[in-house]
């Protein structure tokens, strides 16, 4: 998909490091610093988009795929989700539309964290049963991002994550489009509570994107 497709707010990937690099398999640009950590292999994508693939034997023409988003509101994860969803046919899973569908008060914690088990329970049956899912809820914490990892491996399902880095100044300027708009189905977020958010939100680095099957970053 092109970058334009999935943010018209004006999102990019990460890439212009990596522009002039030598070009691997798949007619992809290899960024030489990352090609040289021994990470796993390393490619920028025709659309633009930093993808990084490992050997763990990850086809998703045989595997059932786990499509974890790591960002922050604002950051345009459900444009892309939804975008993902068309080209791939995976099952999306969002807990605010769910939220917004039955009524219910985004700032509900207690139903909210009780939605949040009863989709996420879903969404591994739909992982055994073949089907690929994709869950966009944030995945702020390392251990979440580790957790969700070594489930979709254990029950034979690949995992690939996509990590929106995204500043705050540009967080906010969304946010605040978003919030006017009054889109259905999206959190009201003030400025204190993105604040909030951005000073818990534990960042994957390179060494931690290498551990998924595949990787995009989305800037």
């Amino acid at each position: 998909m092109s970058s334009s497709a999935c943010a018209p707010w004006g999102g990019r990937s990460r890439t212009s490091r990596s522009r002039s690099a030598g070009t691997g398999s798949r007619g992809m640009t290899r960024p030489p610093d990352l090609a040289a950590s021994g990470l796993g292999s390393f490619f920028v994508s025709d659309e633009g988009f930093l993808i990084g693939e490992h050997t763990m034997g990850f086809n998703s023409s045989e595997r059932p795929v786990l499509y974890a988003f790591c960002g922050l509101p604002g950051a345009g994860k459900t444009i892309v989700a939804k975008e993902l969803e068309k080209s791939t046919g995976a099952v999306r899973l969002n807990v605010d539309e769910w939220v917004a569908a039955l009524g219910v008060d985004f700032f509900d914690f207690e139903f909210r964290r009780k939605l949040e088990v009863r989709l996420y329970e879903h969404g591994l049956t739909l992982l055994k049963l073949g089907y690929s899912i994709i869950l966009e809820d944030g995945f702020w914490s390392r251990d979440e991002r580790d957790r969700h990892r070594e489930v979709a491996h254990k029950l034979g399902a690949a995992i690939q994550m996509h990590y929106f880095d995204v500043p705050f100044a540009e967080l906010w300027r969304r946010l605040e489009i978003r919030n006017a708009s009054g889109t259905p189905g999206a959190v009201p977020i003030t400025k204190e509570l993105l604040t909030k958010s951005w000073s818990i939100f534990q960042r994957p680095d390179e060494a931690e994107l290498a551990l998924f099957d595949s990787f995009i970053i989305h800037t």
